[in-house]
């Protein structure tokens, strides 16, 4: 059989299938310009346009859902997810940028949208659904964020936020912040405290998300991934416990010609993997604060770390804490607000999104959905429940969203029928990353309109 032009240069085996996609991936990435020069202005200059806060009055009697998107595109849902208006829009945004808008949180009758990341971030808000404004007045004094002393609306550096006892709590490279009155005094804790812990692993980490555990315990949560193992991170300090525990071995013979810099680092680089192999494997890195996010401690939950194959995402529903391995095969359930683990539990499914739904765990693949009110025992779902994310309105409707989508499904049926309620164009010039809704939350505002704001 004559073979075509990929089969011609794609290289033989798995290995050689991998090397072709990653090289074809860097060719196309290689050639996408960066925005030019206005495209960037103008983004900054919108952000410029919207009006601080800082004296929220939230009156939470109108149940609403809002859902989020790129671009600080927020859309709001009066009627139980029947219709939806976009009530704001920043400026086109990518994975990276000043418009990046990938989480929304709520608590106590105000919504907060972060947007920005891999740039100043910015934190939006609303009591009424209707009109965002910055959530600070622009005269709260942030440690730690170099940015805010030029701009006052500039906040710690955000990828994930939660919502609990009128407290908000973000996590993002290696800071946490709260703030307990809408943005009136904002606390920072930097994860750069723990680079003195004496443990035997060196903390590297990224993508920090909270979660709120529920009244009960008062504890938020913080999982972020663990990099201590990437490739050209060193990952664990020579004078680590476990390197110590191994002086005994002797350093590889110096090479004819080599230096002592080049030798020592040589000498490092060993000692550092070989502390990585006793300490064996780690899911990923979590946090707790049970003061409402002022301080944080990192836990070391040793059954995820030899049981759990990394994280796909993690959930509360006030009395139960679930976390789903990296390709949602399974789950681990945490009865303790994330002190102490149990599992692996078989979801029968994998490449699922883990979601709560009500008071139930929802995971949906594009094969199958299943359901569970533990998280151990998994129960079938309706078929053709959408992918992505889903949320569900005390009157059990049930709301869907996908990054990859550009639209909202709304089913009133448990999941047995969908019916497309809204619908958008994206945005496409210079910018990257999947444009569709990233989150969406349920929550109550003020039946009224209150003040104004720059929206659309």
């Amino acid at each position: 059989m004559k073979a075509t032009g990929i089969q011609k240069i794609m290289p033989r085996g798995v290995e050689g299938f991998l090397l072709f996609v990653l090289a074809v991936f860097f060719a196309y990435h290689s050639q996408a310009a960066d925005p030019p020069p206005e495209f960037t202005a103008a983004a900054m200059k919108r952000r410029a346009e919207i009006p601080t806060g800082g004296d929220f009055k939230p009156d939470p009697k109108s149940p609403v859902f809002v859902a989020v998107g790129h671009g600080g595109r927020i859309l709001l849902s009066c009627d139980d997810g029947q219709s939806w208006q976009q009530v704001f829009w920043g400026y086109p945004g990518s994975d990276h940028g000043p418009w990046a808008t990938k989480a929304i949180a709520y608590t106590n009758g105000v919504f907060v949208v972060p947007v920005g990341w891999g740039a100043a971030t910015a934190w939006l808000a609303s009591e009424d659904g209707q009109n965002w404004r910055h959530l600070t007045s622009g005269q709260t004094k942030l440690q730690g964020v170099k940015e805010a002393n030029g701009d006052p609306t500039v906040m710690p550096a955000t990828w994930g936020i939660a919502g609990g006892q009128g407290v908000f709590v973000t996590g993002g490279y290696m800071q946490m912040a709260a703030t307990p009155d809408f943005g009136k005094t904002i606390t920072t804790f930097s994860l750069y405290d723990f680079k003195k812990d004496p443990r035997a692993r060196k903390l590297v980490i990224h993508h920090v998300g909270p979660i709120y555990c529920g009244d009960a315990s008062g504890r938020f949560l913080a999982l972020g991934n663990d990099r201590s193992r990437s490739p050209g991170v060193q990952p664990l300090d020579s004078d680590s416990t476990a390197v110590r525990n191994n002086k005994h071995q002797q350093p590889p013979k110096k090479a004819a010609g080599e230096q002592k810099p080049q030798l020592e680092a040589k000498n490092k680089s060993q000692q550092g993997r070989e502390a990585q192999a006793a300490v064996g494997p780690v899911f990923g890195n979590l946090f707790a604060s049970d003061d409402l996010g002022k301080t944080w401690k990192w836990l070391e939950p040793q059954w995820l770390n030899s049981k759990c194959d990394g994280y796909s995402g993690i959930a509360s529903n006030g009395s139960l804490v679930i976390i789903a391995d990296k390709s949602g095969a399974n789950t681990f359930v945490s009865q303790d607000a994330g002190d102490s683990w149990s599992g692996p539990f078989p979801t029968g499914l994998e490449r699922a999104t883990l979601s709560l739904v009500s008071n139930e765990f929802w995971l949906v693949s594009r094969q199958a959905a299943r359901a569970s009110a533990d998280g151990k025992i998994w129960r079938d779902l309706p078929r053709g429940i959408p992918t992505g994310r889903l949320i569900a309105s005390p009157h059990g409707t049930l709301i869907s969203i996908d990054r990859q989508r550009f639209n909202i499904l709304r089913s009133t049926d448990g999941g047995k029928s969908w019916t497309e309620v809204y619908a958008f164009q994206p945005v496409t010039e210079h910018v990257h990353g999947a444009q569709g809704l990233r989150d969406i939350a349920f929550g109550y505002v003020s039946s009224q309109p209150v003040g104004t704001a720059a929206n659309p």
